[in-house]
Parts: C-alpha cells; sequence; structure tokens
C-alpha cells in the first residue's frame, strides 16, 4: 500500500483485506497485539509523508505464455422455427430444447 498516496489524495483511511493475517495476541512477531492494524495506524496518523522503497534493480522481463488457438466450429445457417406455426396458443417444450 502506498501511504503517501491516501494522504495526497486525503482518503479518509485504508482497508486491509486480510485481516486475519494481523497478529491478534503478539505470539508470532512479539511487537504486541494488533501488529499489522497498529502499524497501519501509526503511518497514517504521522504527519510526515512515508519515504518509498525502490527496488535497486529491475525485476527480469517474464515472458506471458501464448493462449492456445481454440478453432470454430462452423455452425449451419439458422432458420426460422416454426415449432409452434400449427397449435393453438399455449405455453408448450421444445423437444430439442437442451
Amino acid at each position: 500500500m502506498n501511504v503517501r498516496y491516501l494522504k495526497e489524495n486525503r482518503f479518509g483511511g485504508a482497508f486491509v483485506w486480510a485481516l486475519d493475517l494481523d497478529d491478534f495476541h503478539g505470539q508470532f512477531c512479539r511487537q504486541g497485539n494488533y501488529t499489522l492494524i497498529n502499524y497501519l495506524r501509526s503511518i497514517l496518523a504521522s504527519e510526515t509523508p512515508q519515504t518509498q522503497v525502490t527496488p535497486t534493480k529491475d525485476p527480469p522481463y517474464v515472458t506471458p505464455d501464448p493462449r492456445p488457438t481454440i478453432p470454430t466450429i462452423p455452425t449451419s445457417p439458422s432458420t426460422p422455427d416454426n415449432f409452434c406455426a400449427t397449435k393453438p396458443s399455449e405455453i408448450y417444450a421444445k423437444p430439442d430444447a437442451p
């Protein structure tokens, strides 16, 4: 998340999608309860802009796999459906309907 963007555009806060990943009881990080929420709150409440970490080296370019070609199946031209042409005006099940 880029907190600088949130602050510059005067957003009212941030959203954490996977809150279940937070350390609720301080058992894993040993930095107290709710480590993720508390860190997010502290950087949103601070007045100084956060420094952005920039990578020192460009990541390698990955060529995407080409999409497989799907053959098209030719279809015959559609003809008008005259299933109900000779029947009285009612509801009928079409015999070849899926």
